[in-house]
């Protein structure tokens, strides 16, 4: 590989990793103290696609427990019933990352 693809490429990492941790401001602050579908939070962070929130909230979710999902709830665009998310409480995600901890 050349040394001008491996930049391009750093920079184009570099500049993914700063559109990810402000999509994870926007979801976080959008949600509040709410409980809201992951349309309803595309819709109101102003994303075109769904591709682009679902994977923040997962790793929201999953690797930083700073969101739970909490419900459900029918989605009349899609005919379906979907995941209900909120922040977590501090005790949560406490109790969310000890557990992650006694697991590794």
């Amino acid at each position: 590989m050349s040394v001008i693809t491996m930049q391009t490429r750093r920079l184009s990492h570099e500049e993914k990793k700063k559109n990810k941790l402000t999509n994870y401001i926007k979801i976080l602050n959008v949600l509040g103290n709410e409980e809201l579908t992951a349309r309803e939070i595309k819709e109101r962070v102003g994303a075109t696609e769904m591709n682009e929130v679902r994977p923040r909230i997962t790793e929201l979710c999953k690797d930083y427990h700073e969101m739970i999902a909490c419900g459900e709830k029918f989605d009349a665009s899609t005919n379906r019933t979907v995941a209900l998310f909120r922040r977590t409480t501090k005790e949560e995600k406490e109790r969310l990352d000890n557990l992650e901890v006694s697991n590794g």
